[in-house]
């Protein structure tokens, strides 16, 4: 599916008026041009998303890994509760935000269809 994904996850289940926080981060971004003010197909969704824009090589450490050129590479905002897939690659480490233990050797199998 891709070489890289990062999701950006609240620690609590719940947040109040996720969606006027999730537009206030996205402005943000807009404003310090990390990524593009409108929609496009960017994104692995039924739904459109943000392209990256120029202003991102200065967010990162590491500006020569950005992959400007591909079709897909954006932003995809979700306020829903989401199980986020990484697409069949493992987990490589799940942090607990109460306990701080990584979590992601238990057993996940409930999640499942």
């Amino acid at each position: 599916m891709s070489d890289n994904s990062i999701s950006i996850v609240c620690k609590k289940s719940t947040y109040p008026h996720n969606k006027g926080k999730a537009a206030e981060i996205l402005e943000w971004l807009v404003s310090c041009n990390i990524v593009k003010p409108s929609l496009s197909d960017c994104v692995l969704s039924s739904k459109n998303g943000y392209a990256v824009s120029d202003g991102a090589k200065a967010a990162v450490n590491e500006p020569d890994y950005l992959r400007y050129g591909l079709a897909i590479n954006g932003l995809d905002i979700v306020t829903d509760r989401t199980i986020f897939d990484t697409g069949g690659n493992g987990i490589d480490e799940l942090i607990c935000p109460n306990c701080k233990s990584d979590i992601s050797k238990e057993d996940w199998d409930f999640l499942e269809p």
